[in-house]
């Protein structure tokens, strides 16, 4: 089953997003990528690479350092957990 999510065009199995007017898009880096891709649910601050849109407390994008679409995260800009994952592609 395939969940499309809002914000993001599908192309095959090219996944590209297209930033949603009301989130913001925080970058992480292929540490924090791939965390996430093997089940874990939360990205380390050392993991994020641009997070200077996003405001502490709301829900963001999470996307890869190619763009690509991880999931959305609620971001928090003072814990050492930046991103804890609520949902996943």
């Amino acid at each position: 089953m395939v969940m499309k999510t809002p914000g993001i065009q599908w192309r095959g199995t090219e996944r590209m997003c297209q930033s949603n007017q009301n989130m913001s898009n925080v970058i992480v880096n292929k540490r924090g990528a791939d965390r996430v891709r093997a089940g874990h649910l939360w990205i380390y601050r050392s993991d994020v690479l641009d997070a200077s849109a996003a405001a502490g407390g709301s829900i963001v994008t999470v996307l890869d350092k190619q763009r690509n679409f991880i999931g959305q995260a609620l971001f928090s800009d003072r814990s050492e957990i930046s991103l804890r994952l609520v949902t996943l592609v």
